[in-house]
């Protein structure tokens, strides 16, 4: 069985590269592998619940627990919904150097062959195009087919933050990560993204959060603090 590693994080690679606008069905895996070997990583029903599979008479997995709390902590149960995936995939797409320079490009070259009558106003459109409304269309079609075909996200997410660091826990597996391993995250109204790594990333609806929004929120950044000024 994979680890909840495996399971839950986002395998961001593909992102990095804007889709072809002809095909917008390229599904992104939340917390996962690539997608040459997206049918042998396939996450079952029984692996993310973490139900024992037998082979040649032996129990094929191990229930994991997360670290139990150190200091000020707060436990955190939620499911990613469509629009948690959305959200997410449209931070990570459109701070991407490329699709930044892309609709900058897309903004400014049909202003400019307009002004200055130019005869190739049809290709600046047609880019302008692409990039203002195929891409983030797929985007949005993405995350809403990340979310309904993949098993994980019918199961609630379990999170706990504390002075350690953040840990979550899904079935019978478990991941903690130190604040230390945490490299940037990034805090909107609707979620909060912790990158773990380049191609790793959490999120966490704040939704869940209930009351204590604001406290997790002020609590994860004094954290983030504190981790780079012991290290750096």
């Amino acid at each position: 069985m994979k680890s909840f590693e495996e399971i839950s994080k986002m395998n961001l690679s593909d992102l990095d590269r804007p889709d072809n606008a002809a095909e917008p069905d390229n599904e992104v895996k939340n917390v996962v592998e690539s997608e040459e070997k997206a049918e042998e990583e396939k996450v079952t029903v029984d692996e993310v619940e973490g139900k024992e599979s037998f082979e040649d008479g032996a129990p094929a997995t191990e229930i994991k627990k997360m670290r139990q709390p150190e200091g000020e902590h707060y436990y955190i149960d939620a499911k990613i919904s469509e629009h948690d995936m959305i959200v997410f995939l449209f931070s990570h797409n459109y701070r991407q150097p490329i699709m930044i320079l892309a609709m900058i490009v897309a903004l400014i070259w049909p202003v400019t062959v307009i002004v200055r009558q130019e005869q190739n106003l049809l290709l600046a459109l047609a880019l302008a195009a692409i990039v203002l409304i195929a891409l983030p269309f797929s985007t949005w079609n993405r995350g809403k087919k990340t979310v309904r075909n993949n098993p994980a996200y019918q199961q609630t997410f379990h999170y706990m933050v504390d002075e350690w660091g953040l840990h979550l826990e899904l079935g019978g597996d478990a991941v903690d990560v130190e604040w230390s391993k945490v490299m940037k995250c990034f805090y909107y109204k609707s979620e909060i993204i912790v990158y773990t790594g380049k191609v790793n990333a959490f999120l966490i609806p704040t939704s869940a959060m209930g009351e204590n929004v604001d406290k997790i929120t002020e609590f994860i950044k004094r954290k983030r603090v504190e981790s780079k000024s012991i290290f750096s």
